[in-house]
């Protein structure tokens, strides 16, 4: 399902970084169960929302940063920390309560 969002942004990337087979190989491999995406759907993520996203890691106890897709599009990023399995949504700190 999925894939049909990806086929069709894709088309404003030339050569989707991370791809080793064939594009429609490729697309049908992420229409299975259990199979996760990667960098080329960070890549067409970034054309979808019009938005940059940027990568961290986690080293030695402190968040670094790896990449930034989109850096081009000027606005504030969308971050994402990639913990070696899954990448997980970082949210600025709120304010506290009464302050």
């Amino acid at each position: 399902m999925g894939g049909c969002y990806v086929s069709a942004a894709a088309q404003d990337v030339s050569g989707p970084a991370g791809i080793t087979d064939d594009w429609e190989s490729y697309l049908q491999r992420m229409e299975s169960e259990h199979v996760w995406g990667g960098e080329p759907e960070l890549v067409v993520s970034v054309n979808i929302i019009k938005r940059p996203i940027t990568v961290y890691r986690p080293v030695r106890g402190v968040v670094e940063p790896v990449i930034t897709y989109g850096q081009e599009l000027g606005r504030t990023p969308v971050s994402l920390l990639w913990g070696g399995a899954h990448y997980e949504l970082l949210l600025p700190p709120r304010p506290a309560l009464g302050s």
